[in-house]
């Protein structure tokens, strides 16, 4: 039965809209960090152990801002952040372990609401740091997953019985897409659907809930729910073959074969792009590219 809900879902997943339509794509930088982003997000702690999901900002509130300077503080990322008037509810600046005192060039800021978010993408993409001249940061809208793929669900029970019985067990649903056949007697669901919770907490405190041992939508049902979370639609799914590393911050004297040698070290390299100066040929713009072979290769070279 597994295995038929999951081609059945496989068979609609290019009609599924999995990326919310006001989410912008990552920029290249932002894709090389955002599996280890998103393995952290989900590890935060649900309800039972952490503050209510409903307490915390709505899905779409959250901003990837990168190209930060390495010595900029979490007290002036957080003043450049709020300069719009728009008041963050958290901003993670990642830390260089390696380096004490600096970050890694990104971070992730969230907004009390998705006012303040798109504020912030409107006004403060590509503009300066405060007291770093020169140096123009980039706010893209982070892609944070808030949607379930629910399998197994009893094909006798309505649409509203199952709403009704997922909302006595868990909170924050804000859409319930149940897939349906149409038959003599009206519409039959094919078994599987998908849920759209408040955020990306609450979805995850549902997909714990949901998938308790024992629990049953209806009782006399045999099969427990096959909970997952749901795969982005296949325009998104594309950005799991990148296997570019974005560079920034190069020094004047940084050439191909320095990169190589110290990029190799993760992995085969296909090929290394230096960016040039518009105005100077000569003059490298201060980052560039490295194009691995494997994936892997990449996201070794951005963890270490």
């Amino acid at each position: 039965r597994d295995r038929r809900d999951q081609l059945a879902y496989q068979g609609v997943m290019d009609t599924e809209q999995d990326t919310p339509a006001d989410s912008a794509p990552r920029h290249e930088e932002a894709e090389g960090v955002a599996e280890e982003e998103e393995s952290t997000r989900q590890e935060e702690p649900a309800h039972a152990d952490g503050p209510d999901p409903m307490s915390l900002p709505p899905h779409g509130t959250e901003v990837f801002v990168s190209k930060i300077p390495r010595e900029a503080t979490d007290a002036q990322l957080l003043s450049f952040c709020e300069s719009t008037g728009h008041k963050l509810h958290s901003v993670r600046l990642t830390k260089d372990p390696g380096n004490p005192g600096q970050n890694k060039g990104y971070a992730f800021a969230v907004y009390t609401d998705r006012d303040g978010a798109t504020d912030a993408l409107t006004k403060l993409n590509q503009t300066e740091l405060p007291d770093f001249p020169g140096k123009k940061l980039t706010l893209a809208r982070s892609e944070v997953k808030n949607k379930l793929f629910v399998g197994n669900i009893p094909r006798t029970m309505a649409r509203e019985d199952v709403l009704e019985k997922i909302n006595s067990e868990v909170s924050g649903v804000t859409e319930l897409n149940l897939m349906t056949d149409r038959v003599a007697e009206g519409l039959k669901n094919r078994g599987f659907g998908f849920l759209v919770f408040y955020n990306h907490a609450a979805a995850e405190a549902a997909r714990k809930r949901l998938s308790r041992p024992g629990f049953r939508l209806d009782p006399g049902h045999d099969f427990a729910l096959t909970v997952t979370w749901a795969e982005p639609k296949k325009a998104d799914a594309a950005q799991e073959s990148v296997r570019s590393v974005y560079i920034g911050n190069l020094p004047a004297g940084a050439d191909e074969a320095k990169l190589r040698d110290v990029f190799s070290a993760y992995g085969k390299i296909a090929s290394v792009v230096l960016l040039k100066d518009p105005h100077d040929a000569a003059k490298l713009r201060g980052y560039g590219f490295v194009h691995y072979e494997e994936r892997a290769s990449a996201l070794k070279a951005v963890d270490e």
